[in-house]
């Protein structure tokens, strides 16, 4: 443990302190009421995550001449229609993806092909998931379980748990993407030809889809992220997927499974338009990882 920490002292500010503090360091304000409003229902250290961006010195936390309130404010706003937009897109996918899943899977190894120990890679895996799932579906505790998991364990005395569609409804999207890694590679094929994509890059794409949906529904910051979790690389993809760390390589991704899920989809052309609209005076696409040329690809237009 480092013996340089020091004891935490920074006191809280009302807003009205706070805009101080802004004016002291640099930024512009040009209505302080209208600024106080935004903090009572904003928090300043939310905010504070767009308004980094316009500093100069961020040390010394000092702004850009040319930076003001607004300017960051619009860019929160900017960034939460820029989460309602990937969120919609991860909805479709997930629910592809679930829906995919059960239905390959329960055609080729019956209703309850979740407890078959023999389809996955590991016995622990397996172990874990079964488990997961009892805990999930509500086994032991019915007043956990949603109504159809209610419905099958009152009437119905075996397999002990719900079929894999009524499963499908009650594990979440990063659970999905883990039962899916877990299967042999065989199963994984079966699925992963849904999205003309291979086996190990839908594991891989699933588990950013996660992280991506976590980030927009948790009001995390999205528009100049740096992803922890990266896409595996794609032949067809080499020149746009250059397994960086921000949002351009998410929203390639995104685009890929939407191509498998609809013939024809308006979410490029939103994602365009929406990003024309940053407010940032640096505009998106150094901070976003976007090409300049971006939207004149074949990728993006087809």
């Amino acid at each position: 443990m480092s013996n340089d920490k020091i004891p935490f002292d920074k006191p809280a500010r009302s807003p009205a302190e706070l805009i101080t503090l802004l004016e002291s360091r640099g930024l512009k304000i040009s209505d302080s009421q209208r600024a106080e409003r935004y903090l009572r229902f904003i928090s300043y250290y939310r905010l504070g995550g767009y308004f980094r961006s316009l500093q100069k010195d961020s040390e010394n936390h000092t702004y850009h001449s040319w930076a003001t309130f607004d300017i960051g404010l619009n860019l929160y706003i900017f960034d939460r229609k820029l989460r309602v937009l990937f969120l919609d897109a991860v909805d479709r996918i997930e629910i592809a993806f679930r829906t995919s899943m059960s239905n390959i899977m329960s055609k080729a190894h019956g209703p309850h092909w979740f407890i078959r120990k023999e389809l996955y890679k590991k016995a622990a895996e397996y172990e874990n998931f079964v488990d997961l799932i009892e805990k999930k579906t509500g086994l032991k505790d019915p007043s956990q379980r949603d109504p159809f998991c209610d419905h099958y364990f009152r009437k119905y005395s075996k397999p002990y748990l719900p079929p894999s569609w009524m499963v499908a409804e009650v594990i979440t999207f990063g659970d999905c993407s883990r039962l899916y890694s877990s299967l042999k590679r065989s199963h994984q094929k079966a699925i992963s030809k849904t999205f003309d994509i291979g086996p190990s890059h839908l594991g891989s794409w699933t588990h950013c889809m996660t992280n991506l949906r976590n980030i927009c529904a948790h009001h995390k910051k999205l528009w100049d992220n740096r992803f922890p979790v990266r896409p595996k690389g794609h032949d067809s993809l080499k020149k746009l997927l250059q397994v960086n760390n921000m949002l351009y390589d998410q929203a390639v991704i995104t685009k890929k499974m939407l191509n498998a899920l609809v013939t024809r989809t308006e979410w490029p052309d939103r994602l365009s338009r929406l990003l024309e609209t940053c407010p940032h005076p640096d505009g998106y696409h150094a901070r976003m990882g976007f090409p300049q040329d971006w939207q004149e690809l074949d990728f993006w237009k087809g």
